[in-house]
């Protein structure tokens, strides 16, 4: 959940990463990396912007970075990652 309560992001076995927006009943952006099983995401809310990011990890031991419904930034981390905080 965002800070505000307005925004729901969820993660899949997949692949897909999801960003429902929750005043307006539907699903804001959506990501899939094919291969790919996430396990975890976390999203941040920049209130200057109104935007969120999401940071996603999952088995391809990778740190992802969600802006917009667009990859934006990828870290190898060099080790499975199964959780955010």
């Amino acid at each position: 959940w965002s800070a505000d309560d307005s925004t729901l992001v969820s993660t899949g076995m997949e692949g897909a990463v999801y960003e429902y927006n929750i005043l307006s009943e539907g699903r804001q952006s959506d990501i899939v990396v094919k291969g790919t099983a996430f396990s975890c995401v976390i999203v941040h809310t920049d209130h200057a912007s109104n935007g969120n990011t999401m940071y996603v990890v999952g088995s391809d031991r990778c740190l992802r970075e969600v802006c917009g419904g667009l990859l934006t930034d990828t870290v190898e981390a060099g080790a499975t990652l199964g959780q955010l905080v």
